[in-house]
């Protein structure tokens, strides 16, 4: 396995570093102080490990090699992608398969379109930051609990943002609040029929389902969902897979560390990025096995995370980008956003402008959030300072 090392922060690549070396000495990190590109390679042989670290000595690139149990791990820092490909990979005795690897890898880094067909045969064109608009028809989420739970309250208010620039509306049927307990399957389809019967008739935009159940994703599909929106990442129901790949709509795998009702009760994580890149890893394979071709990459900011791992997963959000797929962020007025930046409405907004703009910033391509209007602005200026055009 190749993971691309990602980040704003120094701190970060010391971490990694030390993650796999312990004894690493900050002395041998002064080749390293302005890193453009670091590669972790784990899991090859260890003739494999030498044939990296005799490239990388003969090349002059500076090397750390893991210990203490960790010797099949190996983190390489290169000039830039030139170097990796015409220089480190083309060396003599390269295996094939770890440029191939490598390859790939590269490729997928540099994807910045995407082209889902939908059911009906209209696109999803992910090429620039897009809004999704974030519906609860719940009466106890954690933010609009109750507002909309009234189906013509949630279409007028579909309505609403988009007419405000959401280019996707989620719909969410059962709270995912910390600690929230489940809804019966019934119930859940009952809060969301009637919603996307009058959506499929009043608005032109793309429809998500925001479910992890099988059989609510598959009716919602039929009563005119286009994207399937779960939460698990494809784990709760041994259905879903099968249920997406039959609908054939784009699929939202979601991390979490463990479930609504106990998600937050003291999560860790030895390595978080390392950690919800292996769940990646594993789903993706999973997905693409059952027949789902349409991905798209969440992380789950405050799904089982600590206060600091939401911010270092919006910071180096964009290492997710090496599996190839678009990346979504849903930072929207969650409690790690208020504890920095205060808990009235207008706090929340402000802060989640804020947590939007550096995911931008930083890879991602898809933003959930309940303040439409608000963040589209702030997302439009993040992009034209990005890009340096208006």
């Amino acid at each position: 396995m190749i993971r691309w090392l990602q980040s704003s922060l120094m701190r970060d690549y010391i971490e990694e570093i030390r993650n796999i070396n312990p004894g690493a000495a900050d002395s041998s990190m002064a080749d390293f102080l302005n890193p453009a590109l670091m590669l972790k390679f784990s899991g090859y042989s260890v003739e494999q490990h030498e044939i990296l670290q005799n490239i990388s000595r003969r090349l002059n690139f500076p090397f750390w090699k893991g210990r203490e149990g960790r010797e099949k791990e190996i983190i390489i820092s290169f000039p830039n992608w030139n170097a990796v490909l015409q220089n480190f990979s083309a060396a003599e005795n390269f295996p094939h398969y770890l440029k191939d690897e490598l390859d790939i890898l590269h490729n997928n880094i540099s994807i910045n379109r995407w082209n889902y067909r939908l059911p009906g045969g209209r696109m999803l064109i992910i090429d620039r930051p897009l809004i999704m608009g974030i519906l609860n028809v719940t009466p106890d989420s954690f933010s609009d609990g109750g507002q909309f739970f009234d189906p013509e309250a949630a279409l007028r208010h579909a309505m609403e943002m988009t007419e405000a620039g959401a280019d996707i509306i989620d719909i969410g049927a059962e709270s995912t609040r910390p600690g929230a307990g489940a809804v019966a399957m019934e119930e859940e389809w009952q809060r969301v029929e009637p919603v996307l019967r009058g959506l499929r008739k009043s608005i032109g935009k793309p429809v998500s389902i925001d479910t992890h159940k099988a059989e609510i994703a598959r009716r919602s599909v039929a009563e005119g969902a286009d994207i399937i929106n779960d939460i698990s990442g494809l784990t709760f129901d041994p259905e879903m897979a099968e249920v997406a790949a039959e609908a054939d709509v784009p699929v939202v795998i979601m991390h979490i560390k463990g479930t609504p009702r106990d998600m937050q009760k003291h999560p860790t994580y030895e390595n978080l990025m390392e950690e919800i890149t292996a769940f990646f890893e594993r789903q993706t394979k999973y997905a693409i096995s059952s027949g789902i071709a349409k991905i798209i990459l969440d992380p789950g900011l405050g799904f089982g995370k600590r206060f600091e791992d939401n911010y270092e997963l919006i910071r180096r959000l964009g290492e997710f980008r090496a599996f190839g797929f678009p990346l979504l962020a849903g930072p929207s007025r969650k409690s790690f956003i208020g504890r920095v930046a205060g808990n009235t409405p207008l706090d929340k907004m402000l802060g989640t402008g804020a947590a939007c703009a550096m995911a931008v910033s930083n890879g991602g391509h898809i933003l959930r959030v309940h303040d439409v209007d608000e963040i589209q602005r702030i997302v439009k200026v993040s992009e034209a300072v990005r890009k340096n055009k208006a």
